[in-house]
């Protein structure tokens, strides 16, 4: 890797003897000219230089702008195809993902017939409210689900 030019390789080059020059955003092949990254492999970097001029050789596309990556996995169907996307930046819940929950409801006890658990006293005059309800609370505003992220520049081979 880079040293000092802020290079940043996850997928190495193969076992061919390719290597970084020490101190410079260049890529030596290694002998015989082979590449390192074969088309569709993926150069992770925190510079903003195309690979391509890097490594000198190759096509390279931006890849994953704004998204997390996550390894494929066969038995998930969310993470079963290479390419799927999917999962949003926020959030808001529906009454369903709410947590379960009760609102007590406290009725006077001074009232004419006494605490009725919710019954209407019906040994009052006046006019008498046809339910009981809570109070309000909450702004229904969507919440962040981001995982803890580092960016950088995601490269894939195209050709």
């Amino acid at each position: 890797m880079a040293n000092g030019g802020g290079i940043v390789g996850t997928v190495q080059p193969t076992g061919n003897g390719g290597q970084f020059l020490a101190g410079a955003l260049s890529w030596k092949p290694p002998a015989g000219g082979t590449e390192g990254w074969p088309i569709g492999g993926v150069f992770i970097a925190v510079v903003s230089t195309n690979p391509a001029t890097l490594l000198g050789y190759g096509t390279w596309a931006s890849l994953g702008a704004g998204r997390v990556l996550v390894g494929l996995d066969p038995a998930d169907p969310d993470f079963d195809t290479v390419r799927e996307t999917g999962g949003a930046k926020t959030h808001t819940l529906t009454v369903n993902e709410m947590p379960a929950h009760t609102h007590v409801q406290n009725l006077p006890t001074s009232q004419t017939g006494g605490q009725s658990s919710g019954t209407r006293d019906t040994s009052t005059t006046g006019s008498a409210a046809d339910a009981l309800s809570t109070g309000s609370t909450g702004g229904g505003a969507a919440f962040s689900v981001m995982n803890p992220f580092l960016v950088v520049y995601f490269w894939e081979r195209v050709s």
